[in-house]
């Protein structure tokens, strides 16, 4: 079922619902109800998307992510990157909602697991929520990508360079 209606003097198109989901009556109550909106000066399709993208939390956004960024990847990458989203990002901030995280929650998870002492899984936990909020903030669940206000460099411990000890001929 589909309701055609014109909103500022635009004409719009509102999806109410496939028939056999959906029943006649209450397609007839939802465009009542759209019709209402429209009258109190509130688009109806807008409306909808509100609510749809309303509570999403940073593991669903994060999974939907993870669903198409894995497709062009090598297996044995995809699951070190499950597994970190497992293991550092879902416990600390997954189910909270994505467009009420700020970047202190962010930094904060940056530094628990730099205090484990894998400096360099940080700083991918970093990236990868950065790619995570990319993708959130294109597809309307936040209002920006909190991640972009953050440097790795700055909130991490510099790790120091140590070449390894070189061999000499008798050791060979």
């Amino acid at each position: 079922f589909r309701l055609k209606f014109y909103f500022h003097g635009k004409e719009q198109l509102l999806s109410l619902g496939a028939y056999p989901e959906r029943t006649l009556a209450s397609a007839r109550k939802a465009a009542m109800d759209a019709r209402r909106q429209v009258l109190d000066g509130i688009n109806p399709c807008e409306a909808k998307k509100a609510r749809r993208t309303q509570g999403t939390t940073f593991k669903q956004a994060a999974e939907e992510w993870f669903d198409t960024w894995k497709a062009s990847r090598a297996p044995a990458h995809v699951n070190r990157v499950k597994a970190r989203m497992q293991r550092d990002m879902y416990p600390a901030i997954g189910n909270r909602e994505i467009a009420k995280l700020t970047a202190p929650a962010i930094t904060a998870l940056v530094r628990k697991v730099e205090s484990r002492g894998v400096g360099e899984t940080a700083r991918r936990v970093l990236e990868n929520c950065s790619a995570v909020f990319v993708r959130a903030v294109a597809s309307g669940y936040a209002p920006h990508n909190v991640c972009a206000d953050i440097q790795a460099g700055t909130i991490l411990k510099q790790t120091t360079k140590r070449n390894h000890a070189r061999v000499s001929d008798s050791e060979l």
